[in-house]
């Protein structure tokens, strides 16, 4: 019989709701997850950042064609379909 110090089992056995994990990935960042499906890092941030360091102008992009997009999803019961009638409403109200 196996003890109960060491023993292995497949994922499928047990619930994944535990604390966040944290971790150090191949690149030497340090990785958490909170929900454990989408694991990022928080890169420290050293200065404000250097005007003349900025990225260069997109000089191959027509932003008059489309000037932004707005990408709104979520879990179901987040409010994402509200919050689309409630722009639509407000666009036609407006006449934008």
């Amino acid at each position: 019989m196996a003890s109960t110090d060491h023993h292995m089992h497949g994922e499928e056995d047990h619930d994944h709701h535990h604390k966040e994990e944290s971790w150090v990935g191949p690149d030497g960042k340090v990785y958490h997850s909170h929900d454990g499906l989408a694991p990022h890092s928080h890169d420290p941030i050293e200065s404000p950042g250097y005007f003349t360091r900025r990225a260069p102008p997109l000089l191959n992009r027509d932003f008059n064609e489309r000037a932004f997009t707005v990408g709104i999803g979520g879990p179901v019961g987040t409010g994402s379909l509200f919050f689309l009638s409630l722009l639509f409403f407000i666009y036609i109200f407006y006449a934008l």
